[in-house]
């Protein structure tokens, strides 16, 4: 049942990108170049209080730009990323300007969220001609614009990043560009970035409850997932399944997966990869993935 929901979910999130999204010629060096003569990762902006990132980038599928503007303009429920993103990017010509896409969420009470869009060279302000604004002070120099669909305010860091979110979030961005970007090293969640260098079109990665505190868990723990401290995933939608690997880093790794293979049918196990503290799922071996 676990390993069907898994698969369910690759496929939904892979058929998802698909419709929604077109992320183009993402760099395969992880840094990106502002613009303005600074080079610095789009990750470095974030700061050290963020929970999770969400990541687009490298050749997406399907014509997407009127997916992604046709949805309701409304408060997001804040449960599913693309919806989050369908909120945060309102009105920005993702399919034909974006090159990469950052998504991420805050610990902070209220769960706050910060998108950061890198456009394609030469498309820093067509990335934003469709986006209705009004314009909202500056802020260290730096214009800030509020959308008039969604109350956010969006800042153009160089020529080529633009940076939505709330203020106090647009305000840190703008403090790490300016001073001191890398303040994510020092969250929780920074040992389990390195997917985002994975070159794969999405990547993941989000810290869990245990993360943070102690989280009790059913029976002796060995056959549940409560106690897995984060998740990360990396993989490229391929036809109706995707490509690539999701981790759970838990240390009763070795212990669920070999519960989760009694319960999968003959010749599973090649999806499932075990170690002290790390179970990896490959999305494409999945039953039922492709």
């Amino acid at each position: 049942m676990i390993a069907n929901r898994a698969a369910r979910l690759a496929r939904n999130i892979a058929t998802a990108v698909s419709l929604s999204l077109a992320v183009l010629s993402g760099c395969s060096d992880g840094s990106d170049s502002t613009g303005s003569g600074i080079s610095i990762a789009l990750v470095e902006l974030l700061p050290s209080s963020t929970r999770g990132v969400w990541q687009l980038r490298g050749p997406g599928t399907g014509l997407t730009a009127q997916d992604l503007a046709s949805g309701p303009e409304t408060e997001p429920w804040r449960q599913h990323p693309l919806d989050i993103l369908r909120f945060y990017a309102s009105g920005m010509d993702i399919d034909g300007s974006a090159e990469r896409l950052l998504l991420s969420q805050d610990t902070a009470p209220g769960a706050a969220f910060i998108l950061l869009v890198k456009a394609l060279p030469g498309s820093g302000t067509a990335l934003v001609e469709g986006v209705e604004t009004q314009p909202a002070g500056r802020y260290r120099g730096i214009s800030l614009r509020q959308v008039e669909s969604t109350g956010l305010l969006l800042a153009r860091l160089g020529k080529v990043v633009w940076s939505v979110a709330d203020r106090p979030a647009v305000e840190g961005v703008i403090d790490a560009y300016l001073d001191s970007p890398g303040a994510i090293a020092e969250s929780a969640i920074a040992p389990y970035l390195d997917v985002l260098d994975s070159g794969e079109a999405v990547s993941f990665a989000y810290g869990l409850n245990a993360l943070y505190g102690a989280v009790p868990l059913p029976g002796d723990g060995r056959y549940s997932l409560r106690g897995a401290r984060a998740v990360s995933a990396g993989f490229t939608p391929d036809g109706s399944g995707a490509r690539g690997n999701l981790r759970f880093f838990t240390d009763n790794a070795q212990g669920y997966a070999g519960k989760l293979l009694e319960l999968l049918p003959a010749g599973s196990g090649a999806a499932l990869l075990a170690s002290a503290d790390q179970l990896v799922v490959d999305l494409g071996l999945l039953p039922g993935a492709g």
